[in-house]
């Protein structure tokens, strides 16, 4: 993705989801989460990629991370370190 902001191209990815399906299950949301992060931390920006998380996982209603969200959530998080 050349965009440069996470929580846009959270919402992006988002709305380009909606318009195909309409619904989301928590598996697909962790996939397309896990994408959408790992580009950002291969292109070395680990805040952008956080934001992505954290909006990607507001944008739904979760009531707990599945096994794929929490790695990322972690990958995340030993990225900031």
């Amino acid at each position: 993705m050349r965009l440069h902001d996470g929580k846009h191209a959270a919402n992006f990815a988002m709305q380009i989801f909606h318009g195909l399906d309409g619904n989301i299950r928590p598996e697909e949301l962790g996939l397309i989460t896990g994408h959408l992060v790992i580009s950002f931390l291969a292109a070395k920006k680990v805040v952008q990629a956080e934001d992505a998380f954290v909006t990607m996982v507001q944008t739904q209603d979760v009531s707990h991370l599945t096994p794929l969200l929490n790695g990322i959530r972690f990958l995340v998080q030993s990225a900031k370190m």
